[in-house]
């Protein structure tokens, strides 16, 4: 996957971000700012969605309980998406600096 489709699918998730917080779904985004969250609320939700990273790469590796085989292909689609909700909480919480 080239950077440029990266970038885009960041985008994207912004964009699903926001239309999650106005359907309701989120308080708040990373990026809100007046009232919004305090660093340590962000952080905290950054940690948790690299958290899903790391079960998702765990899983994969047989580290788990998790006795079912993973397809390669649904493996790294899943990733990609937990790689890319990460990169977007780190996007919203630099637009709220």
């Amino acid at each position: 996957m080239n950077r440029d489709d990266i970038i885009s699918d960041i985008i994207l998730e912004r964009g699903r971000q926001d239309r999650l917080k106005d359907a309701g779904r989120f308080r708040y985004t990373l990026a809100d700012k007046n009232p919004g969250l305090t660093d340590a609320e962000r952080f905290l939700a950054l940690t948790e969605e690299i958290g899903e990273v790391a079960r998702c790469v765990l899983e994969d590796e047989d580290l788990t309980f998790d006795k079912e085989p993973r397809i390669l292909f649904e493996f790294q689609s899943e990733l990609h998406r937990e790689l890319t909700q990460v990169a977007a909480l780190a996007v919203a919480w630099m637009e709220a600096l």
